[in-house]
């Protein structure tokens, strides 16, 4: 059904400016030209105006705020959340409500098979023996959640992990994105999150799109016997897109983005109810009766995996923890890790024992591959995929601002660390401070496993784009210095090193929280707005990015952005814009030409669709699991 369109005409910029024409509630999804950050729908369309390429666009509030400068209208869908208008005058006549007149029907749309990737190229190795690889990443952690030795005594949660750091790198500077799925899909690919779109991956969407070669794919190509546990978050329009068809060998996890700790979202009994967990081509009913506990589930499953290894073969171990999103709050670990601590011990007993039990589950992987003889020739890599969540005062950032979802240093900058038998002697128990992303490990493992690292995809336009991520095994190991010197964060942020200066950009954030050592946090008073006990979510009730409070108390702006020196201020207290106007006008220059990510559209071509079976009862096909939306039944 059309959108209602109700119009709205204000006089914006200037004296003498033209006018503008806004349809509130309606999107125009095509036609890009760029985007940008806005605040408004009004500062928008003067955005346009001043574009002589501009005809149309739309201000979408939950995507940034973002604006998008468009060459055309093409079609419009109604969505509460945009604003749309021309650049002068009325809008163009739209198409009437309802449904057209009958017709012919149209023909069918013939399958075009989506262009796959080449098969990756081997290259030499850069150690005498290819090592094995496990991978940790942990959900929603706080970045001094790892620390609480230190502040209290004789109640360590962590012990294992901590001893990993002894013995490894400390990542000091390393990044995601601000949430979940545009970081794992950012890792998977080896693309910055604002090239593969910011947005939170729907179930049945090609964000981690067929056109590109996987980690995995990667792997399998150096001989690798790979294996993905745990939260996915990717996007799987297709049977395609699951991972077993990818380049891992198997896979047991959850599609989505969330969901309780035990029985796969559902009910014990894998025939009742709805439940979303997946085993690797199917619906895991043969696994969600022994989900008590995930973290448990998953650090046995990769157990599994590791003690059953074809011996002749390396081997990459891929686990994305549950936790600790939510806090332990969707679910509890079993009684036997239950702790009596209170909230004044550790912040509150649920994270608390979140925490132990995460610790325990990376003991015990640990314990195995030594107890295997693997771990001389094993890298593990363990970090966090955004910052720590904290609306009831569990994760904690300190001593950075922010958490998960904002732009702020507390919600990209996150825990991380290279451990293992092959991280060389003369570096365990050091730091490193160089500028690190997680799209990076894509070319580190790629380039460990002897395969090129480059994946260059084309576009409908002929442009050229190859994977953002750098190999940092030289970085780590060799002494070298990373190779860039911009990183953007965020569409709204960007971080430039600059000799003994590490600046950073923001140009649209609202206020957040700041951490006590304890856990506890308090409204940030450099930029006063909120109460200390203010939360908003990441997401409002339908899913959409940005939701609540991020519509309101911003501390920057595009007229009057923010920017730090987080070296020196790693707390962001001391904003330096004003006094640094040459520098914020490059910033923000650069910043522009990674605000429009190429990859946007959620979904495959009608022509690519027509390849696959999409019109099953997806409850049916898959026993009220979740799954794809899509079935390749031609092997094509």
């Amino acid at each position: 059904m059309m959108a209602l369109l109700v119009i709205v005409a204000f006089a914006g910029g200037s004296a003498g400016s033209k006018s503008c024409t806004l349809a509130p509630g309606v999107c125009f999804p095509n036609n890009d030209l760029k985007h940008s950050v806005t605040a408004t729908a009004a500062e928008c369309c003067s955005v346009c105006q001043a574009f002589d390429k501009c005809k149309v666009w739309t201000w979408n509030g939950n995507a940034g705020p973002m604006c998008y400068l468009k060459s055309g209208i093409g079609r419009a869908h109604s969505d509460i959340n945009c604003t749309s208008g021309t650049s002068d005058g009325p809008l163009p006549p739209m198409p009437p409500p309802g449904p057209p007149p009958p017709g012919p029907p149209s023909p069918p749309v013939p399958c075009e098979p989506v262009k796959r990737p080449a098969a990756p190229k081997r290259i030499p190795l850069p150690l005498p023996t290819q090592p094995n690889i496990v991978s940790l990443l942990i959900d929603d952690l706080g970045f001094d959640d790892l620390r609480s030795h230190d502040l209290y005594p004789g109640q360590d949660l962590t012990p294992a992990v901590e001893g990993l750091v002894s013995e490894g790198i400390l990542l000091e500077r390393h990044h995601t994105y601000m949430w979940c799925s545009p970081t794992r899909r950012s890792f998977i690919t080896g693309r910055y999150p604002v090239s593969v779109s910011g947005v939170q991956a729907g179930t049945s969407t090609n964000l981690t799109p067929l056109q590109f070669t996987l980690l995995s794919e990667k792997m399998a190509a150096g001989g690798y016997a790979s294996h993905f546990i745990g939260k996915g978050h990717l996007g799987w329009q297709t049977t395609d897109h699951l991972l077993v068809n990818r380049g891992f060998e198997s896979h047991v996890g959850y599609l989505g983005g969330s969901q309780n700790y035990n029985w796969g979202g559902g009910s014990e009994n894998p025939y009742e109810g709805k439940h979303d967990m997946w085993h690797n081509e199917l619906p895991g009913t043969d696994v969600v009766p022994e989900i008590y506990y995930s973290t448990e589930f998953y650090t046995g499953y990769a157990i599994d995996k590791i003690e059953k290894r074809n011996t002749t073969r390396p081997l990459w171990i891929h686990v994305a923890y549950q936790a600790m999103h939510g806090g332990g709050s969707r679910g509890f670990p079993p009684a036997q890790d239950v702790i009596n601590q209170t909230k004044v011990g550790f912040r509150s007993q649920e994270y608390g024992n979140a925490l132990r039990s995460l610790d325990s589950g990376i003991r015990n992987i640990t314990d195995v591959l030594k107890s295997e003889g693997l771990w001389d020739n094993t890298l593990v890599m363990i970090w966090a995929d955004n910052g720590g969540d904290n609306p009831g005062g569990s994760a904690s950032n300190f001593p950075l601002l922010g958490r998960k979802c904002l732009a702020w240093e507390g919600g990209t900058r996150v825990f991380a660390a290279a451990t293992g038998g092959l991280i060389p002697p003369n570096l365990r128990g050091t730091s490193n401070q160089q500028l690190m992303h997680i799209a990076d490990w894509y070319a580190t493992f790629s380039t460990l496993a002897g395969v090129d690292p480059t994946d260059a995809w084309v576009d409908s336009n002929g442009t050229t784009h190859d994977i953002d991520g750098i190999n940092l095994w030289p970085v780590l190991t060799a002494g070298a210095s990373v190779s860039r010197t911009w990183l953007p964060t965020t569409p709204q942020s960007i971080l430039h090193t600059d000799g003994p200066h590490m600046w950073k950009l923001i140009t649209l954030e609202t206020q957040s929280v700041r951490f006590y050592k304890n856990g506890t946090n308090y409204a940030d008073p450099f930029n006063a707005c909120l109460s200390p006990t203010t939360v908003f979510d990441c997401v409002d009730s339908e899913g959409n990015n940005g939701g609540g409070g991020r519509q309101s108390c911003h501390v920057c702006t595009p007229d009057s952005p923010c920017l730090y020196d987080v070296l020196a201020d790693p707390g962001e207290t001391i904003n330096v814009a004003k006094a640094n106007p040459t520098l914020v006008f490059q910033m923000n220059e650069q910043l522009s030409r990674y605000q429009l990510p190429y990859v946007f559209d959620a979904t495959l071509t009608p022509a690519n669709l027509a390849c696959y079976n999409c019109s099953f009862n997806s409850n049916v096909q898959w026993h009220n699991y979740t799954g794809p939306g899509c079935i390749n039944e031609a092997g094509l």
